[in-house]
């Protein structure tokens, strides 16, 4: 994974926050920046895999089948590592370091 640093806009000041995260995108509907670990995601994909299998080959008992959805859930919850709200995110950049133009201005 990789660190990521976003940069946030708070009432007082900015903030900056360091993610590890394997991506970095929009969400669909634009409102929020989610930082995405793939890793959960493959896992969730081999846990769907194993559950189809075991579906084709056997006849699944109702606390299997349920355990497997829960494990299921459970790890494709994890892909999304951090998300902030489109409104509060200034920017974000791919490490700990880089050069940000600052630009102050004053409020009336």
């Amino acid at each position: 994974m990789t660190d990521w640093t976003v940069m946030l806009k708070r009432g007082d000041g900015v903030e900056f926050r360091v993610v590890k995260a394997d991506a970095v995108d929009w969400s669909d509907d634009r409102e929020s920046l989610d930082f995405t670990d793939f890793q959960a995601g493959l896992d969730a994909i081999l846990i769907l895999n194993s559950l189809l299998e075991k579906s084709k080959a056997e006849q699944l008992s109702k606390e299997e089948a349920e355990s497997l959805i829960r494990k299921l859930i459970r790890t494709a919850g994890r892909t999304t590592v951090a998300s902030f709200e489109r409104e509060s995110v200034l920017g974000y950049f791919k490490g700990k370091r880089a050069n940000v133009n600052v630009v102050v201005t004053q409020r009336d």
